[in-house]
């Protein structure tokens, strides 16, 4: 666990002189205890990983070099034939050209050339502007315009193929939904500490609830399954993943490298090594698009979502789903538009269908202040985010004002 700054000062004084500089460690951010609303300093938890790794008992397994082998299935099939031998008189002799040494070459002389010469390379220097004012580019996975159906479409089955059980927190003994709640919290702060992008939260998030859909997990063993997650996430999704000592280093040392490795294992084994899964921040390049929403619209709409994830009753509800619903909320607290024929073409929802999510991120939304858990709150408080988590919500939401157009 991390001490408070107070018992630090009080133990550097109770050092000897000149050895309280020596002593004194960094503080962490550790999650702490799960049944505990306690959460670490933010601090930049960026050191070298440790070498001596130790397995505990949760993992008694050993690996061995030999679990995995490379069948080849033709290998019966195949058999082993002896090069024919060719006489030394009938094989074919080659040409004198190809076996002489090859003689000393002349350098290049300069060419010496006379009038205009145009180079092969032609660059076309009209004003592309009319040619691309038709074309519809897309951001993010939707980046060609011809595709964006197909993958948006493709999207939409994988989402409900990929999604975890509703009603998984029911079955699990030792673990309540006010520890995922914190645990998720702890994710957000962890992503914003290494600058992660915000799809690895999401993907992670996705991979702890489709584990625990399926796998019984002990309270002190929640955070090893969130770590491995994240650092699973990291390594699909950034270019520069973390590395897994530095995910030790932020649970305090609670768990080894050797242990974060082997829960990874269990996690894609249990996952099918099903990891690429879309999340609700994918359908939000589409949706913002087709609102025509500016960036205080788009970084709401991304702080709904983000709080849906600490919500386990936002599990049960499809990712593309809640986007939707959390770009209607965002536009209408900053534009007062709901909801128009564009975003209901574009996300296949009808505004009834949307307006019970709707309400839910309202209330979470305004319920965020009141929060134990505030990672989400404060990096939207940032001024590059627009500070979208301090703005003020309208007193009511007009469904029963707002008629399909």
């Amino acid at each position: 666990m991390m001490l408070s700054q107070n018992n630090a000062q009080q133990e550097n004084q109770a050092l000897p002189p000149g050895k309280a500089g020596e002593n004194a460690r960094p503080q962490r951010m550790v999650l702490g205890e799960l049944n505990q609303n306690v959460m670490g300093a933010r601090v930049q938890p960026f050191r070298a990983a440790k070498q001596n790794a130790t397995t505990e008992g949760f993992f008694n397994t050993k690996s061995q070099a030999t679990d995995f082998k490379i069948y080849d299935e033709t290998a019966h099939d195949r058999v082993t034939e002896k090069a024919p031998q060719i006489p030394k008189s009938e094989k074919p002799s080659l040409p004198a050209a190809l076996t002489a040494l090859p003689s000393a070459r002349l350098p290049l002389s300069t060419l010496e050339l006379s009038g205009p010469h145009d180079s092969p390379m032609v660059l076309d220097t009209s004003d592309s502007s009319e040619q691309s004012a038709d074309i519809d580019v897309e951001s993010s996975l939707y980046g060609v315009a011809e595709y964006a159906d197909e993958i948006f479409a493709h999207l939409r089955v994988a989402e409900r193929r990929t999604r975890p059980k509703a009603n998984y927190m029911r079955k699990q003994q030792d673990i309540t939904a006010n520890m995922r709640t914190i645990l998720v919290d702890w994710l957000i702060e962890v992503s914003e500490e290494y600058k992660l992008h915000t799809e690895t939260t999401h993907l992670a998030v996705n991979y702890i609830d489709r584990f625990l859909s399926l796998m019984a997990v002990m309270k002190v063993k929640l955070q090893l399954v969130g770590t491995a997650a994240m650092f699973l996430a990291a390594k699909f999704e950034e270019i520069y993943p973390p590395d897994v000592g530095e995910f030790v280093y932020i649970t305090d040392d609670t768990y080894t490298k050797k242990q974060v490795l082997r829960m990874e294992h269990l996690i894609l084994k249990v996952l099918k090594f099903d990891v690429a899964v879309p999340t609700s921040n994918q359908f939000l390049a589409r949706f913002l698009k087709s609102a025509n929403a500016d960036k205080k619209t788009e970084m709401l709409a991304s702080y709904l979502c983000e709080l849906a994830l600490t919500d386990v009753d936002m599990v049960a509800l499809l990712p593309s789903f809640v986007a939707a619903s959390a770009v209607c909320l965002a536009s209408y607290a900053v534009s007062g538009k709901i909801w128009d024929e564009d975003i209901r073409e574009c996300t296949q929802y009808e505004l009834e269908d949307l307006a019970p999510c709707i309400s839910q991120l309202y209330s979470l939304f305004n319920a965020a202040p009141y929060s134990s858990q505030q990672a989400a709150r404060e990096k939207y408080k940032e001024a590059k985010l627009e500070c979208v988590s301090s703005l003020e919500m309208p007193s009511s939401l007009p469904f029963d004002d707002v008629q399909e157009p």
